[in-house]
């Protein structure tokens, strides 16, 4: 009896050993979706049913919850395939083969089959939500950020997934403003700047983005908003500072611009780029401070005969106290409003009087070739370095190399063409070439 007992003990304590020294059997992963994805995969019957009749609904829905609990896309698919045969519009079985898709590790190809349906993202939650993950594992951080902003008011995964890829989704909208900007693709442009200020209104980069378009659509108030907006971001870069102190005297605070580029020049007195922004700026100023008729010449895209006439009159103080020689008759500026200012161009020789039928053309575009030469005219008896010299042969060539010997413009071919000019470009060379005549 106690040999039984003893042999017992014996085979218990042996089977303990065995099932000790037995390596440990884990539970098989469970079937079915990686968790990480779920909350991505809504049922897509709920949301986006329009269309939808209950027979079709309820097959949608069978499938859906397979899929979650078994992982078969393949499955899904065909079932959404199905469902799409007769209605390729069908959203929830669009929808329903995107989710197959994104389980069965094809991202991409779940990204480009719902793009089309893009727009439908806002009312239909499970669209929303496997678009914007699709896109985000293919990289495209930017678009799957719009796709988790429209669900993320009714979705804590999309709301925290947008959080997350905000920074480079801006990052990436910046970049592809400026590529199209850069390129010319200005309506690509335009849409980036629009994302950029519909969900980043007030970050650098939608600002610095504003900025460059209304320097490109040549719209100076909004520049001047932006620039003012991110000199809170950078306040004592000079760049800024000197560019708002342009547009200041442009179309703002003529006093706050003229301020803020002297500061400038001060600071760096050896900066000859300053020292040219701060001359043009006391022009400006200069200008401001002249006639209504002559402010308003700034902004003409082409000046006349008669428009050039009154800049000179007005902002050469030795036009207006030197005596002409003998008076030239003009027949047609008798009864024009500027005719004394255009006398007394004329009759100093600065503008030609045509000697036969003695007319002056005051209506008449002005040409960029007669400006460079009235100007050469004006500083050439003063200027003793001999740059501005007037060019006695050669015709227009001569002409035109003259103006850029004496640094009234840089591209000659510019005032050898017919086209007219701006009243912009007429004073910063006029601006130049009264630097001439301070120098000379």
């Amino acid at each position: 009896m106690r040999l039984r007992r003893r042999y017992a003990a014996a085979g218990l304590l042996g089977l303990a050993v065995v099932v000790a020294c037995s390596p440990v059997k884990t539970a098989a992963p469970a079937p079915g979706v990686d968790p990480a994805l779920r909350p991505f995969l809504l049922d897509p019957t709920v949301d986006c049913a329009g269309g939808l009749e209950e027979p079709a609904a309820a097959d949608l829905q069978r499938a859906y919850r397979d899929l979650l609990r078994s992982g078969d896309a393949a499955a899904a698919l065909r079932a959404a395939n199905q469902a799409t045969a007769g209605n390729p519009a069908l959203l929830p079985a669009q929808t329903l083969r995107a989710e197959a898709l994104l389980a069965g590790s094809q991202a991409r190809e779940a990204a480009e089959l719902l793009q089309p349906f893009a727009a439908a993202a806002p009312e239909c939650l499970p669209l929303a939500l496997a678009l914007g993950r699709a896109q985000e594992e293919t990289g495209e951080l930017a678009e799957a950020f719009v796709a988790y902003m429209a669900a993320a008011g009714r979705s804590d995964a999309a709301a925290e997934r947008a959080r997350a890829i905000s920074p480079r989704a801006q990052e990436l909208l910046r970049n592809r403003f400026s590529e199209a900007l850069r390129t010319g693709r200005r309506e690509a442009a335009a849409w980036h700047l629009s994302m950029l200020g519909r969900f980043w209104p007030n970050s650098e980069a939608a600002l610095r983005s504003t900025m460059e378009m209304a320097g490109v659509d040549e719209d100076p108030r909004a520049e001047l908003a932006a620039v003012k907006a991110l000199q809170a971001f950078h306040p004592k870069d000079s760049a800024l500072v000197l560019r708002r102190g342009q547009l200041e005297l442009l179309v703002g605070d003529p006093r706050t611009g003229l301020a803020l580029i002297e500061a400038l020049a001060v600071a760096a007195p050896a900066d000859p780029v300053l020292e040219t922004e701060l001359a043009r700026a006391k022009f400006a100023w200069r200008l401001l401070n002249s006639p209504e008729q002559v402010r308003g010449l700034r902004a003409k895209v082409a000046l006349t005969r008669a428009d050039f006439a009154v800049l000179l009159y007005w902002m050469v103080p030795q036009i207006r106290t030197a005596r002409p020689g003998a008076a030239q008759i003009a027949s047609d500026i008798v009864d024009h409003p500027s005719r004394d200012e255009i006398a007394r161009v004329a009759n100093l020789g600065l503008m030609a009087i045509d000697e036969t039928m003695h007319r002056f053309s005051p209506n008449a575009p002005l040409r960029r070739a007669d400006a460079v030469a009235a100007l050469l005219r004006l500083v050439a008896s003063e200027d003793r370095a001999g740059r501005c010299g007037f060019p006695r042969a050669g015709g227009r060539d001569a002409l035109c190399s003259a103006g850029v010997a004496c640094g009234l413009f840089e591209d000659p071919l510019l005032c050898q063409a017919e086209a007219g000019l701006s009243g912009g470009e007429a004073i910063e060379m006029l601006r130049r070439a009264l630097d001439r005549l301070k120098d000379a």
